[in-house]
């Protein structure tokens, strides 16, 4: 430790701790004949000071409730389930622990099962009166089968107007929902495809879509519905521990909103406009790269590349540029090699062949 250090470190500990000596001080003692008298409790009617508070768990969990009261002389406690006595050792209540002080009651549940939802009430009884408190207890499966909590309902509607049903399933784990049209997969169809697979830009996006809005509302819109697509429609949902059916059936009119005289089939509006593509059009729309001369470098875009780089190409580069290209001859049409067995030629030591 250096010099300053060290006397910072001295001065500290002569403030913290003096050597000189300090007198303890004693407070006086109390006078005789004090007003301070610790006298009994009155009695009084049991009142809540903490009531017990509903719960919301998942099934398993270790569930307790807890009430804390202020009453004299002592009260005595009893608890109840959906206004049934709750006895610990019970059928049903095998697990359930009761303990109870001389102000306060706990009632615990180690694990909390389906038929443990309902309503708690503590009550609080002595010789001046009672007191009682509610609470709720919410028992949430972790898996369940799905449940439609909305379901689909049968539409009537004018052909051309816009039709979204909505359906809302529940389930753990989530399930899988699948539309269906009399017993067809329906999907959402953005594009067509050529014979290459490849789609096809120059078609419009469906007029059908199929979406999840979250994990429990789902949907289909009909951008523009029309008679063709009257029908049963069905909508499924699975997963591990089982699955759930809503069907309702669609009934189009003809309307202002009409197909038209198209045979009943659906005419985007880009098509209606005139903006189509046929082949015509398509011979005359230009090609990329077709048609093109390359014009080359000029001799101010040369002397530009020159200046910018400002260093002369070496012997070598220039070397390989001037080579002509290089063409590969077929295998067949190189010269054979001019070579001919001859068993003079043979080594000593080898054998002839």
């Amino acid at each position: 430790m250096d010099y300053y250090g060290s006397m910072r470190h001295d001065y500290i500990q002569k403030e913290m701790y003096p050597t000189e000596h300090r007198q303890d001080y004693f407070p006086p003692k109390p006078l005789t004949g004090s007003s301070v008298k610790i006298v009994p409790k009155e009695p009084c009617v049991p009142r809540f000071v903490s009531k017990i508070d509903g719960k919301a768990v998942e099934e398993g969990d270790r569930v307790y409730f807890e009430g804390i009261l202020d009453a004299q002389p002592h009260p005595v406690f009893s608890w109840f389930f959906n206004d049934e006595p709750v006895v610990p050792g019970q059928p049903g209540w095998e697990d359930a622990e009761i303990h109870d002080t001389r102000k306060m009651s706990t009632l615990i549940i180690p694990y909390a099962r389906e038929y443990h939802m309902g309503k708690y009430t503590l009550v609080s009884e002595n010789p001046l009166g009672h007191a009682v408190s509610n609470a709720e207890l919410i028992v949430r499966k972790k898996q369940f089968p799905p449940v439609f909590w909305q379901r689909l309902y049968n539409y009537e509607a004018d052909s051309g107007s816009r039709l979204v049903a909505e359906v809302e399933v529940g389930g753990w784990p989530v399930p899988t929902v699948t539309w269906f049209k009399d017993d067809e997969v329906l999907t959402t169809k953005t594009h067509t495809e050529n014979y290459n697979g490849f789609p096809n830009k120059y078609v419009p996006d469906g007029r059908i879509e199929v979406i999840r809005l979250d994990q429990i509302r789902h949907c289909i819109i009909f951008h523009r519905i029309g008679e063709g697509d009257s029908g049963v429609y069905s909508c499924q949902a699975v997963n591990p521990l089982g699955e759930a059916v809503c069907e309702a059936e669609f009934q189009i009119v003809p309307g202002e909103g009409g197909e038209g005289g198209e045979g009943g089939l659906y005419i985007p509006e880009k098509w209606k406009t005139g903006n189509r593509l046929d082949w015509a059009k398509e011979d005359q729309r230009i090609k990329p790269f077709v048609g093109v001369v390359d014009p080359g470098l000029s001799d101010e875009e040369r002397a530009a590349m020159l200046t910018r780089f400002a260093k002369p190409l070496s012997r070598a580069i220039e070397y390989l540029a001037s080579l002509p290209d290089y063409h590969p001859k077929p295998f067949e049409t190189l010269p054979q090699v001019p070579f001919k067995a001859d068993p003079s030629h043979v080594m000593k030591g080898q054998k002839k062949w």
